[in-house]
């Protein structure tokens, strides 16, 4: 009793991250995404290469660098943004683990395997199911996240005067 199931805490803030920055539509530089979230630098700067690496944030360079969203929030799922930090979302090792061996020894299924293998596939299918406002275009810098209406997972993600103004540059850093 009293255990629970959770993401780590690397993937919640990862999702903090990618949401202030769908929030404000503008570049941010790390000191200010960490100020905005919560979240210390050094964990920010960790969380933020891997969102790089991954196609989900942009990087740019310079006194007018920082970061911010390399798609449009709508294309982005909560489910993408916590698999670059934790890794394939499963409720079992046992399901979808390349090269699993069982401690029970058996080479068939276990009678769980399937139970946790649709518990699995329903938990991926809510992470990746795009938010009702995005599909219908009346929230243009939502992330497919399914918060509930007008709730911000982010306390104190919204105090602007933090962020700098997006320069007009290109990825690579010219003008």
């Amino acid at each position: 009793r009293g255990l629970t199931m959770h993401i780590t805490l690397e993937a919640d803030y990862a999702v903090r991250i990618v949401n202030c920055l769908a929030k404000h539509k503008v570049r941010m530089d790390a000191k200010s995404l960490s100020g905005a979230t919560g979240v210390t630098l050094r964990f920010s700067l960790k969380i933020l290469r891997k969102l790089v690496a991954e196609g989900i944030v942009r990087s740019y360079k310079g006194t007018q660098g920082g970061y911010e969203l390399a798609r449009p929030a709508g294309e982005i799922s909560l489910g993408e943004v916590i698999e670059v930090v934790e890794g394939p979302i499963t409720i079992s090792r046992c399901v979808g683990v390349e090269g699993f061996k069982c401690s029970r020894g058996e080479d068939s299924f276990c009678q769980f395997n399937q139970t946790y293998s649709e518990i699995s596939k329903m938990v991926r299918e809510k992470l990746y199911a795009p938010d009702p406002s995005c599909r219908s275009g009346k929230s243009p810098e939502c992330l497919q996240i399914p918060f509930p209406r007008g709730a911000s997972p982010i306390p104190g993600c919204h105090r602007r005067s933090a962020f700098r103004s997006p320069a007009r540059s290109n990825p690579d850093g010219s003008r």
